[in-house]
């Protein structure tokens, strides 16, 4: 960041005057009896006139002093953008923030005031996460070194519910005979099309694009067979 020394001198311009940061002595020539700089230090520094002269070979040494306060710079890295599937009942998603060296990190976001994401703690970089309402919400993670320095920097997070299904149907056949099985996907299982895994004994089918809420499939087993869903995968 950059701060601004200003000078003030008495006698006759144009003037040439002397500075040091401590290590390097620097020469400004002016006109006016005001002049200013602008200086760049990485740490804190002490400026000091080593001397001024005028056009009447007039010098001074008054050795006046200027200190330039530095503060470190935080650097927000909130981490990655993610998108998940989960179950808002019971699933959190662990936030990943670096923490800098300097300052103190704030988790924010409007959706953390409105109801629709809950958050473990604003303060902590790995704090839990949990969703209310499925969606993509933008969270800021902010770092602050004093009122003057800080950094913030925003992850974008999608939500989308676990896709979920049910199996029904099924009674005493004769052998050779067929019987409807029925699966339902439950509300708000996600966007469709849908596929679906299912075992018949030791064996494993798979459905593909399926749509809507409910689907049934027609199975003769020539025994007695226990019918199981094994997974759903929704487009989402």
């Amino acid at each position: 960041m950059e701060a601004t020394l200003e000078y003030v001198v008495s006698g006759l311009p144009p003037f040439d005057l002397v500075y040091s940061d401590g290590i390097n002595d620097q020469t400004l020539h002016f006109y006016s009896t005001d002049t200013s700089i602008v200086v760049m230090p990485i740490d804190t520094t002490v400026y000091t006139i080593v001397m001024i002269s005028d056009s009447n070979n007039c010098s001074a040494e008054p050795f006046v002093t200027k200190t330039v306060n530095v503060i470190p710079q935080p650097i927000a890295n909130p981490g990655p953008d993610s998108t998940l599937c989960i179950n808002r009942a019971l699933d959190s998603l662990i936030l990943y923030a670096t923490p800098s060296p300097f300052g103190i990190g704030t988790w924010s976001s409007p959706d953390l005031n409105n109801g629709n994401l809950v958050i473990s703690s604003v303060n902590d970089p790995t704090a839990s996460l949990f969703v209310i309402v499925y969606g993509t919400y933008d969270l800021t993670w902010t770092e602050e070194n004093t009122t003057l320095c800080s950094d913030d920097s925003t992850i974008t997070l999608s939500f989308n519910e676990m896709p979920s299904a049910t199996i029904s149907g099924g009674e005493t056949i004769c052998n050779g005979d067929s019987v409807a099985l029925n699966l339902s996907f439950t509300d708000e299982t996600g966007i469709g099309p849908f596929s679906l895994v299912y075992s018949e004994g030791l064996s494993f089918s798979t459905l593909a694009g399926l749509s809507g809420n409910d689907t049934t499939i027609f199975v003769s087993p020539s025994i007695s067979t226990v019918y199981q869903l094994i997974s759903i995968a929704a487009q989402n």
